[in-house]
């Protein structure tokens, strides 16, 4: 009687274990699907209390709290540090060529940022894509927001400057007290940008929100350009610089010779300040056949 319940075991014991096997491998070999619960933004991830959470907050952190803006700074190795007026100017490697002869900075009614500055490559290089990064700190030196920019001129060559701005779009921005900014930029090695260009036909035009600058540019040169940008400066009467802005020309090639229209709104005038006078940049590449 005990070897028959021993067999009858043994036989159960068989047939389940075969049975697992079978529901394993069908599954593992691809016959039938799995039944995967996906999740998306809309529907949170359910975590049982007390259980430890992947990307939970560090010690002294409370969710939902704002927490402090954790700025990226650039690499700044062998840098150099100097004070324009009130703000903190850092520049490393070929930026420590690039000098700072404008600075200037506003905050709207609306709680925008603008800040705005002129870049004067004094170096011997042709510097290309120079970025600025400007950072807000409050009184205790925390972080409160960081943007960036680039200049107006994609390719800054010796000796010649070029303006740029850099906006910060998500107010409120009230714990501020003081700025730093960091510039960064590489030695031009594989662009060519063609300079043989002239404004003519300009008009100005003033409304209730923007400086309207219209006109033409002009190819001077003897070889066709592409993506012609036009930038602006704009100063008051005091000389200070109160806006930067740019557009690009009416027509994706220039042929020698050729024109064409270009129109510019100037919408970050300081306070609405009157435009005195401003300055015009120009930029192109040269069409290669």
């Amino acid at each position: 009687m005990k070897t028959q319940t021993k067999l009858f075991l043994f036989l159960s014991i068989l047939l389940l274990t075969s049975l697992a096997c079978a529901t394993v491998t069908r599954v593992l070999d691809g016959n039938s699907p799995l039944d995967i619960e996906t999740f998306t933004n809309d529907e949170p991830i359910q975590v049982e209390e007390n259980q430890p959470q992947e990307n939970a907050p560090g010690p002294g952190i409370t969710v939902g709290e704002e927490q402090p803006v954790e700025e990226e700074p650039m690499e700044h190795q062998g840098s150099t540090t100097e004070m324009v007026g009130d703000v903190s100017v850092t520049t490393a490697g070929m930026a420590d060529a690039l000098e700072v002869s404008k600075l200037n900075w506003d905050q709207d009614d609306y709680g925008y940022i603008y800040v705005v500055g002129m870049l004067k490559n004094t170096g011997s290089e042709d510097l290309e894509f120079v970025e600025v990064q400007v950072n807000l700190r409050d009184a205790n030196n925390n972080m409160v927001a960081t943007a960036s920019g680039y200049t107006s001129m994609d390719i800054l060559r010796a000796g010649e400057d070029s303006p740029f701005i850099v906006s910060f779009y998500e107010p409120p921005y009230d714990d501020w007290q003081g700025m730093e900014i960091f510039i960064q930029a590489d030695q031009n090695e594989y662009f060519e940008s063609y300079s043989d260009l002239e404004v003519i036909n300009l008009e100005t035009a003033v409304d209730d929100i923007y400086y309207v600058i219209n006109g033409e540019v002009q190819n001077t040169g003897s070889q066709a350009t592409s993506s012609v940008s036009i930038s602006v400066a704009v100063y008051n009467a005091a000389g200070d610089l109160i806006g930067v802005d740019f557009t690009f020309a009416d027509a994706e090639v220039l042929e020698p010779g050729e024109t064409a229209p270009f129109e510019l709104y100037v919408w970050a005038t300081f306070d609405g300040e009157a435009v005195d006078h401003f300055d015009v940049y120009l930029e192109g590449y040269p069409v290669v056949d």
